[in-house]
């Protein structure tokens, strides 16, 4: 990872566990880029022009696994006081915008790659050394590129327990 991108996963809240910030009025401030959350941003480096955009944010019920603390914290909440979504626009000159709009009169129609994430949870797995359960499908158009797999140990919800999110193995 490059200093640069470090310092940008810093401002996104990923910090070494031991070089957690320490807050004693209880507010701290974040800025996660969207690259990080979603990677159309991380692909699509082109102008939108005539397109809404639209942001929707889902959060769990409990905000128990959103923190980390020394000690255990009875019921621990997180809120947002402001949310900003900081878009760049583009200003152009006479003749490159007389250029663009001429673009936009042809018509053409301009791809985009959209992205879905969805998460399957087991909560309570068997207890034996095998496993079945559905995948979903989709068409060819559709198709996944990528599975992840990911096993969790017991130290949900707790805060003072630290998650480490190291890879440990796969066999």
């Amino acid at each position: 990872m490059t200093s640069e991108k470090g310092r940008t996963m810093h401002m996104a809240g990923w910090m070494i566990p031991s070089n957690l910030f320490h807050t004693t009025r209880g507010t701290f401030d974040i800025c996660v880029p969207l690259s990080h959350l979603m990677g159309f941003f991380e692909d699509y480096q082109r102008v939108l022009a005539n397109v809404r955009h639209e942001l929707i944010l889902i959060r769990s019920r409990s905000d128990e696994n959103a923190l980390y603390g020394s000690t255990r914290i009875k019921t621990p909440t997180i809120q947002l006081s402001k949310v900003q979504w900081r878009v760049p626009h583009i200003s152009l000159d006479e003749y490159t915008k007389l250029q663009f709009l001429r673009i936009l009169q042809q018509d053409k129609p301009i791809t985009l790659s959209f992205r879905s994430w969805d998460l399957y949870e087991y909560p309570l797995l068997q207890q034996t050394d095998r496993h079945t359960g559905s995948i979903k499908t989709a068409s060819n158009l559709e198709k996944p590129r990528y599975v992840i797999i990911a096993f969790h140990d017991d130290n949900r919800l707790q805060t003072h327990t630290a998650r480490n999110c190291e890879f440990i193995s796969a066999n």
